[in-house]
């Protein structure tokens, strides 16, 4: 089963060895390999930074996603969407073999898969993430050299410019929304799986 996590997340700040999480949406695609069945599932919530309010909570980081240090107070607990997330990957599944294991997909992977590892040790659940995920996250990005050959592309390497350059269709009132993003992605790879310039 080929098992692929789409995600992103929206964050206090733009570091993350010290930020923390807001805001984490995730589609996960599950297909066979003959491609004769294909599974999508979206996943969002909304964090409550560990330590909040006394949390340091970045201009650029409120301006950016529209998320104000107020309405924080009103998101779930960590380890509240942790726990629900967990589940939701696994589905009726208790344990994922080797093979089962997602590939996280992101743009700018590293950042995303470097704060989903920090908020997993947060809660002593390190293991978990290692047997949820494959240790080398698939970073989108790493295509902008083939949306520039293909499309022309002369913009920033913002995901939405990507993906306004590949002719893909969204609610720029909705970019750095998690989930529309990660929507945003889905349709990105779809495109370039559908042109074979995905390895």
């Amino acid at each position: 089963m080929f098992r692929v996590l789409f995600l992103d997340v929206e964050t206090t700040g733009p570091d993350n060895h010290k930020h923390f999480i807001t805001e984490l949406a995730a589609i996960k695609l599950l297909r066979n390999y003959d491609k004769d069945y294909e599974h999508k599932k979206a996943f969002k919530a909304s964090i409550k930074p560990p330590g909040y309010p006394d949390i340091e909570f970045t201009e650029v980081a409120e301006e950016k996603t529209g998320i104000t240090h107020e309405m924080l107070a009103d998101y779930h607990e960590e380890e509240e969407v942790l726990i629900k997330f967990i589940n939701w990957l696994r589905g009726d599944r208790r344990n994922l073999s080797f093979s089962d294991r997602y590939t996280m997909v992101a743009y700018n992977a590293d950042f995303d898969f470097v704060m989903m590892k920090r908020m997993f040790k947060r809660h002593g659940l390190y293991s978990t993430f290692r047997e949820l995920f494959l240790p080398t996250p698939f970073d989108m990005l790493s295509y902008y050299h083939l949306i520039k050959e293909k499309y022309g592309y002369n913009s920033s390497m913002k995901l939405e410019d990507a993906a306004r350059e590949m002719g893909i269709e969204f609610d720029d009132s909705k970019t750095h929304d998690a989930l529309e993003d990660t929507k945003i992605m889905l349709r990105m790879f779809e495109k370039l799986e559908k042109e074979n310039r995905l390895l």
